[in-house]
């Protein structure tokens, strides 16, 4: 086997499926660091087990398309202790699912966060539990298991404020608009959360369901204003990405329903486009 060349195992690797390929991984230290090498992963196969959605807390639900016997994830998380099955409410996926757990015995308001790998059942409770405001409503996670062991939570910061009754109910103040006023990042290196203010030039808001994606330690955000926006682990880069333009043709893109994923290696954006048509 160590006579064969890397573009004989290549060849090989992409024929076979991806729970073969993760026990191949385990062979050797050449074989471990050839799979997990960035520029071979996505000629790799990645057959699909099923997908996980969201019903409504505290169900869940996990078809199995590839008919394996038992099933390849138990959406009860029958692992993870009563507590956190209690209320946990799913945030984001990206190699591994981004849960907020409610805290309803101590303070309606409380919660944690917890990261789950449903593959291996391994999960952690991130240090300093938050409070539910709508300034930290908004959350994603960063995980790329073939650059790192690492995985990242960006939580970002608006500009929303709320005030309380005399009844102790909060109400929104009408005169803010939600834009992004800056991230806390936790890091699961260094085991701790760091505030960056905002570093892009203009205004953004985000909602709940805005679209991301995390490649190579950046978080890409499709958001408002018609521009993917870019953040990197560390708080420290911030760029924007205008979306494309057209001189013959009047349209608007309508960022909340555009797509970004990957594909094959490369980084693609799917806006709606939505014609302007006039007499």
């Amino acid at each position: 086997m160590d006579k064969l060349t890397d573009d004989l195992l290549i060849d090989i690797f992409s024929h076979v499926p991806y729970k073969s390929l993760c026990c191949f991984a385990c062979v050797s230290r050449r074989w471990h660091t050839f799979i997990s090498h960035p520029d071979h992963c996505w000629k790799l196969s990645q057959t699909l087990a099923g997908f996980f959605y969201n019903v409504q807390a505290p169900e869940h639900n996990f078809p199995d398309v590839s008919g394996a016997s038992p099933p390849f994830f138990d959406p009860s998380f029958a692992f993870l202790p009563d507590r956190e099955r209690e209320c946990i409410h799913l945030v984001d996926g990206c190699n591994g699912l981004l849960f907020r757990c409610f805290k309803f015995a101590d303070d309606p308001h409380e919660f944690d966060y917890l990261v789950i790998n449903p593959a291996t059942e391994k999960w952690v409770a991130l240090p300093v539990s938050r409070r539910w405001l709508n300034q930290v409503g908004v959350a994603r996670l960063g995980f790329d298991p073939a650059v790192s062991s690492h995985f990242y939570v960006f939580e970002f910061q608006l500009d929303w404020a709320e005030t309380e009754d005399e009844d102790g109910d909060s109400h929104e103040n009408d005169d803010k608009d939600g834009y992004v006023l800056g991230v806390v990042i936790y890091s699961s290196q260094n085991r701790a959360w760091t505030h960056k203010q905002s570093g892009w030039s203009s205004e953004i808001v985000v909602t709940d369901d805005f679209k991301s994606i995390f490649v190579n330690g950046m978080l890409y955000v499709v958001a408002s204003m018609l521009a993917v926006r870019v953040v990197d682990v560390e708080g420290n880069n911030w760029r924007i990405i205008d979306f494309p333009g057209s001189e013959e043709y009047s349209f608007f893109l309508d960022a909340a329903a555009g797509y970004i994923d990957m594909s094959q290696g490369q980084l693609l954006l799917l806006p709606v486009i939505i014609l302007s048509v006039t007499n």
